[in-house]
């Protein structure tokens, strides 16, 4: 049994390896590339995931209520890869019915976006983003205070400037697109950018920013430089970004002796904690499925707060919470159960299988992500404006991290709509 155990714990590692192959046999990149950067830093976070509750005994290894959480996900797990396989290998028609059905509706100018071009978008959306910040930053501080503390500025004065702290990162995420992907003519002043940016990256606080960012600068290597170039950034961003992260979970977690900070820091990875009790009740008929209740409620995550002062603080993948921390979730702590449980607590194993399946978010960012790399290599093609959609959905650090499906993708339409006035150099359609 435990040899079954460690199979459904590391089933990830081959999968992604698999997946990680295929990306690049099938559009001819190297090793020092996006797709590599990318897996390189997420593998790390999901072992630990899986094997961080054990090493502190927060749950054992052994529970089967815990395996059983880790194997949901690796149900998921597969229907993604097997979505991902599907759209790689139909990616060209697919890619010609996106496009064609963009040139009917007239949305895109299919034109060059150069650096002439890009001028006033450029400058738009950094005073956008700067404006946007200093509100952020002034409603439970001040700029100087966050500034000096991101780390407690993104943990403790968000409350009430969500909005904001959402238009920040949105408008910030659209401009380092357009300086990275159509700006850039030059490697030194590539770098210099890149300290710049990273430092306002850094900012908002959290990590997975930073890791976003360095892979649009990976993106803008592919695009402008050579194979050392992008050797280079990518060993400097993978070194970059360990450390950080490395600094994050020790600084947050830092006490007097090392093994307490072992435990604090692992004592982080308590993914699978709550939906292990979760699992249990349901197998223990204490927990009766909702019947679409998470699912339905979802819904209320498109209104904002602001407009909508009824929304209830309970809602969508809350619900669990509620039922196991009662009042927590008005108070901001929602602790997280693993991946599928809400999916799992609406319908079962077939909530499981049909709400992934369609997970029309994924389906999108992964076909935009493929589109951008199956084009990155040839800057003639790329450069058109017809990509930039498909750009900052993939590209921009958390673009739709505050804006749920569809309507991330109605926003970016709504950019790529005002931005397309600013084209002048009409090119061949395709």
């Amino acid at each position: 049994m435990s040899f079954l155990y460690i199979i459904n714990v590391y089933f990830f590692l081959p999968v992604y390896l698999f997946t990680l192959y295929f990306i690049r046999k099938q559009y001819k990149y190297s090793f020092f590339s996006i797709p590599t950067f990318l897996a390189l830093l997420s593998m790390p976070v999901l072992l630990l995931k899986r094997i961080g509750p054990s090493l502190i005994d927060l749950i054992k290894f052994e529970n089967q209520y815990f395996q059983y959480s880790i194997l949901m996900d690796n149900l998921q797990l597969v229907i993604a890869t097997f979505q991902l396989i599907f759209l790689i290998k139909n990616l060209k028609y697919l890619e010609l019915m996106f496009f064609r059905f963009f040139k009917i509706f007239k949305i895109f100018n299919v034109s060059k976006i150069s650096k002439s071009n890009s001028n006033y978008i450029f400058r738009f959306t950094f005073v956008l983003y700067v404006l946007s910040f200093i509100v952020l930053t002034n409603i439970n501080t001040t700029t100087i205070s966050w500034i000096i503390n991101p780390r407690d500025g993104y943990q403790f004065s968000r409350e009430g400037a969500g909005v904001w702290y959402a238009f920040s990162i949105i408008f910030l995420g659209l401009n380092s697109i357009i300086l990275f992907v159509y700006r850039i003519n030059g490697f030194l002043r590539f770098v210099i950018n890149a300290f710049i940016y990273t430092y306002l990256w850094y900012l908002f606080g959290g990590k997975a920013y930073i890791i976003s960012f360095f892979a649009l600068l990976l993106l803008s290597s592919t695009i402008h430089f050579d194979y050392r170039s992008t050797r280079k950034i990518f060993i400097s961003g993978l070194y970059f970004s360990v450390l950080l992260i490395l600094f994050l979970f020790f600084n947050n977690g830092f006490s007097s002796t090392i093994s307490e900070s072992l435990d604090s820091v692992f004592s982080y990875f308590d993914h699978y904690y709550f939906s292990s009790q979760f699992y249990e009740d349901v197998f223990n008929a204490k927990f009766h499925f909702l019947h679409g209740e998470i699912f339905l409620s979802n819904f209320y995550k498109y209104l904002p707060r602001a407009i909508f002062s009824e929304k209830p603080y309970v809602y969508g993948s809350i619900i669990l919470n509620e039922i196991y921390l009662p009042g927590m979730a008005e108070l901001g702590h929602t602790p997280e159960f693993a991946g599928q449980a809400p999916y799992y607590a609406d319908f079962g194993v077939l909530g499981v299988i049909i709400f992934n399946l369609l997970d029309f978010n994924y389906l999108f960012k992964t076909f935009f992500y493929l589109v951008i790399l199956n084009n990155a290599k040839n800057k003639n093609y790329i450069l058109n404006s017809i990509y930039f959609a498909p750009i900052v959905f993939s590209f921009a650090p958390a673009f739709s991290q505050f804006i749920s499906f569809p309507f991330d993708l109605l926003l970016l339409i709504f950019f790529a709509i005002m931005f397309s006035f600013f084209y002048k150099k009409k090119l061949e359609s395709f």
